[in-house]
């Protein structure tokens, strides 16, 4: 099979995040081969990269507004050799409107896939009130014109079928595959041992890994954490440059953490093996990758309840789902005060995830997806 897939961002092609380029790689072997354009400015002046079954295109475009006749000009060029059998797009908006385009002109299959939870989410359309009911709307028209949909939640799923009336038989919910092996491997003592050295740690240690963005809701972090009597410490990781000013979050709510910065994945193992309690804050979220991460490490997460996060947690046996601060603060608590509990729940979440997020069923499920789309 020659499968056409239409991304947003050219990290795969100038600082790969993490395995995202194994994981392409591996898409591709499975399916054939992979034909990869991705939105690149012309000013990063990138070059085609190919691989066994891969290769990766740059738009070259001068913005956003180009982008879709980019994607079509590339295209044409690639049929002159090629057959395409199906065309696959990385989200509901400017990727799937040049798919719709192309499925029109050329009669290929069109198969849009959704990492996060876009659709009607309010959450995410209030943090640019203009651009994001335009990206709304035009999801509202490209969901229904495709053949076959791809969904990381069970909750978008619904949407899908409730807002849009797409049959439920047309909608796979395949989350982004998970390394479970990797952050099964204890850490050595030594690895352990040094990290808690370095940071001058003492038990307890709670975490939160992300980035400086508005949705993942630092504020509601910070405030939770002010409600606590007892003494921890809080490490923070990932690039903190962004939205939130930590600062004045600091002098607001008199918190100190740790920041440690932005961490490889290794690293990031090491520290979800010292944590006592991992905390997720995140308005929203698609699949929480970092929760599933901790948890397979062993975390007991205390989270927010929302759409990505309530196919990860098991809630009261792998962790918490919450409401509020005050909840919030309550369960971490809660767990400080009975280690007994807190311990057989780490055994349950390391264990359920193994069962459930298998990384080679879940990569089938994507390909079965890509695939039931022809």
């Amino acid at each position: 099979m020659n499968v056409l897939m239409i991304s947003i961002g050219d990290n795969i092609l100038s600082n790969p995040i993490g395995d995202s380029l194994d994981r392409q790689k591996e898409y591709a072997k499975r399916l054939g081969y992979v034909d990869m354009i991705v939105y690149s400015p012309k000013k990063h002046n990138l070059n085609t990269k190919h691989y066994d079954n891969l290769s990766i295109y740059p738009s070259k475009s001068l913005n956003m507004f180009t982008f879709v006749y980019d994607v079509l000009k590339i295209v044409k060029k690639l049929l002159k050799n090629k057959k395409i059998d199906v065309i696959t797009t990385q989200d509901p908006f400017g990727t799937a409107l040049a798919g719709y385009l192309l499925k029109q002109k050329y009669k290929i299959p069109l198969h849009i896939q959704s990492h996060s939870s876009f659709l009607n989410n309010y959450e995410w359309i209030n943090e640019k009130p203009i651009l994001f009911r335009i990206f709304n709307k035009i999801g509202h028209f490209t969901l229904k014109k495709a053949d076959r949909l791809r969904v990381v939640n069970t909750t978008e799923k619904q949407k899908y079928i409730d807002i849009l009336g797409v049959k439920e038989s047309k909608i796979d919910v395949a989350p982004v595959p998970i390394n479970i092996k990797f952050w099964q491997i204890i850490p050595s003592n030594e690895e352990l041992n040094e990290f808690k050295k370095k940071y001058n740690l003492e038990k307890p240690i709670l975490s939160w890994v992300g980035r400086n963005v508005k949705f993942k809701n630092l504020e509601f972090l910070f405030k939770t954490l002010s409600l606590l009597e007892t003494q921890y410490h809080i490490l923070i990781a990932g690039d903190m440059k962004g939205y939130w000013n930590l600062e004045e979050l600091e002098k607001k709510y008199n918190i100190k953490p740790i920041y440690l910065g932005i961490l490889t994945h290794n690293e990031l193992k090491i520290l979800y093996y010292n944590t006592d309690i991992y905390l997720h804050t995140s308005n929203y979220e698609g699949f929480g990758l970092v929760v599933a991460d901790a948890q397979a490490s062993g975390c007991v997460v205390i989270s927010r309840n929302t759409d990505g996060t309530k196919d990860i947690i098991e809630h009261t046996k792998s962790g918490f789902l919450v409401n509020n601060e005050e909840e919030f603060a309550e369960k971490i608590k809660f767990l400080l005060n009975n280690y007994t509990i807190k311990n057989s729940m780490s055994v349950y979440a390391k264990n359920m995830m193994a069962k459930k997020f298998s990384k080679d069923k879940m990569l089938n499920n994507i390909i079965e997806s890509i695939k039931a789309t022809v």
